[in-house]
């Protein structure tokens, strides 16, 4: 009785493998020669809401804040209203309180009341030349000015470089809060924020120990004045800061 065995056709790889593969090269060339790092900064998020019973929230984010005060659409709400004695303007009137950062690095402590359809706090740079440790706050300012053919007003962006910022909203109309282009972070029903560096845990523990020994007033002491105080989010790249 003879056996005839088949032979074996060799295999070959499904598209499947071969993207696992060219995907398990790349996160092993990132590993290895990716070891130049970026550091971001976090920032921390306080939100007040309409509801006084709530408690405020506090959330974090690393790319941007974004707020929406009211829709603006410049084809819909008519720019130039003729013979009207009132003019419906969008937006809420808001108050920015903030250290605004100068280009010795100084800060300066700012306030500002506008009217506003809203705004975008980005903490991560669009160019090379901007700071990696500085929010920079777009803001969208409604602008009313009057003329020979009627009144009307205009859309202004203003730019604020700054590390703290507050914002309350002046005329008790609430506003919505987007954090880092997540639709699952989404804050409604809000009327101020507060935004500030999110401190590193191990200096808050230890500021905590110390203050228990120390006067009142006193400065870091003890391991807190050695110890990083912003929470900071290394990214490895392979060049990392070229000037």
């Amino acid at each position: 009785m003879q056996l005839s065995l088949t032979p074996l056709q060799p295999s070959t790889p499904s598209k499947t493998s071969v993207s696992d593969m060219f995907i398990m090269d790349v996160i092993a060339y990132y590993v290895r020669l990716g070891l130049q790092p970026i550091y971001f900064q976090v920032y921390t998020v306080k939100l007040f809401f309409t509801n006084e019973g709530l408690e405020p929230a506090e959330d974090i984010f690393l790319v941007e804040l974004q707020v929406t005060l009211e829709e603006f659409d410049p084809s819909r709400d008519n720019l130039l209203m003729k013979k009207k004695t009132t003019v419906e303007v969008p937006g809420t009137d808001i108050t920015l309180m903030y250290k605004k950062v100068l280009l010795s690095n100084r800060e300066k402590e700012e306030t500002a009341s506008l009217r506003s359809t809203g705004l975008v706090m980005k903490a991560v740079p669009s160019n090379e030349t901007e700071d990696l440790v500085c929010l920079n706050v777009n803001t969208a300012e409604i602008v009313k000015t009057a003329n020979l053919s009627g009144r009307s007003y205009s859309l202004v962006t203003n730019k604020i470089r700054t590390r703290n910022i507050k914002m309350q909203s002046t005329d008790q109309k609430s506003f919505t809060v987007c954090l880092d282009k997540d639709s699952r972070r989404v804050y409604k029903n809000v009327t101020g924020i507060e935004v500030f560096p999110c401190l590193e845990p191990s200096y808050c523990l230890q500021k905590t120990r110390a203050r228990r020994i120390s006067l009142p007033g006193d400065e870091d002491v003890g391991l807190a004045k050695y110890l990083p105080k912003s929470l900071l989010l290394p990214i490895n790249t392979f060049a990392g800061i070229t000037q």
